[in-house]
């Protein structure tokens, strides 16, 4: 599992294998955030597919819901753009 800035690194590579039509390795990401209520520093956990989807990042950050996800939410078609346009800092994102 990957954590930090490595997560962050992989995270655009794998919107960079997805921009260009190539099929992206797997990965977890391991971040820390900060709770807005509490200020306490909790883990998330998100799975990338090998098949391109954003879907399991987004439901990992309560982005989206767990029917959302079965629809299809985050998946990118291979060779199109990346559609991680919420996601700060991805640049292959064409849409920010």
């Amino acid at each position: 599992m990957l954590f930090g800035f490595s997560s962050v690194q992989a995270l655009n590579a794998y919107c960079d294998d997805v921009a260009s039509g190539r099929r992206p390795a797997a990965a977890r990401l391991e971040f820390f955030v900060r709770d807005e209520a509490d200020g306490v520093l909790g883990r998330v956990d998100a799975p990338l597919p090998a098949h391109g989807s954003l879907g399991p990042l987004f439901l990992a950050f309560g982005l989206i819901t767990e029917e959302e996800l079965r629809q299809g939410a985050g998946a990118a078609e291979l060779g199109a753009s990346c559609s991680a346009g919420e996601i700060p800092g991805c640049h292959a994102c064409k849409h920010r």
